[in-house]
């Protein structure tokens, strides 16, 4: 992957995966975290994407720290992030869900994430 540069409210690094090759963009918004739906979309518009085309990774606290899952559409379970993203590209964006566990108590979990 080429060097982080700042473009779209984002850090953003291009380069090529798999055997094909394939051109991938690693995009990391620097918005605040309830406005990232908006630098997705600046990038998704410059670079003809498709919400089809990307994948999002995101910290999940209903699942075990460490566990995985994917999903694609669906609500936001409370994200803003998601929220935010779902707002500005649709629900047919892919999720790669990582498990940070819960804090126990619902009060803790703004301090937690």
């Amino acid at each position: 992957f080429q060097p982080w540069r700042s473009k779209f409210e984002s850090e953003i690094a291009e380069g090529f995966i798999g055997p094909g090759r394939i051109k991938t963009l690693l995009v990391k918004p620097q918005t605040f975290y309830n406005e990232t739906g908006r630098a997705l979309s600046k990038v998704a518009q410059f670079y003809k994407l498709s919400p089809e085309d990307i994948v999002v990774l995101h910290d999940e606290i209903d699942l075990a720290p460490g566990r995985v899952r994917l999903k694609q559409g669906g609500g936001h379970s409370g994200n803003n992030g998601i929220r935010s993203m779902i707002a500005h590209l649709g629900e047919n964006v892919r999720r790669v869900r990582i498990g940070v566990g819960h804090p126990g108590d619902k009060s803790r979990v703004m301090p937690y994430v």
